[in-house]
């Protein structure tokens, strides 16, 4: 009788732990991150560079998950507002572009 108590915790116990550990949508390799990071970094040094954005006053955050670049901030013009999708398009392993990027005059 021990021994099948033993063996049905067992079981139990064999079969949660693995779906315990299953991937979920919203988890990511380490290799992703890694990919994700990459992304990141090389939008951010392409805004840095060019030359529309000289002003300080530009702020645009960018996050990405799974290769999904979402960019929010303040851009002053309708050119830097297309310019940074643009470049956000422009970098490999970039899969989609979500622009959450306002300007200020169209807010009011």
């Amino acid at each position: 009788m021990k021994r099948l108590v033993v063996l049905a915790l067992f079981a139990v116990v064999a079969v949660t732990v693995p779906v315990g550990c299953a991937s979920t949508s919203w988890s990511r390799s380490a290799q992703q991150y890694t990919d994700d990071s990459v992304i990141t970094a090389k939008i951010n040094a392409e805004i840095g560079q060019d030359p529309i954005f000289n002003t300080l006053e530009v702020e645009i955050e960018v996050w990405t998950y799974k290769g999904t670049v979402t960019l929010s901030g303040t851009v002053w013009d309708r050119p830097q507002y297309y310019r940074v999708v643009e470049i956000a398009k422009s970098v490999p392993g970039v899969k989609a572009v979500h622009n959450n990027v306002v300007i200020p005059d169209e807010i009011r």
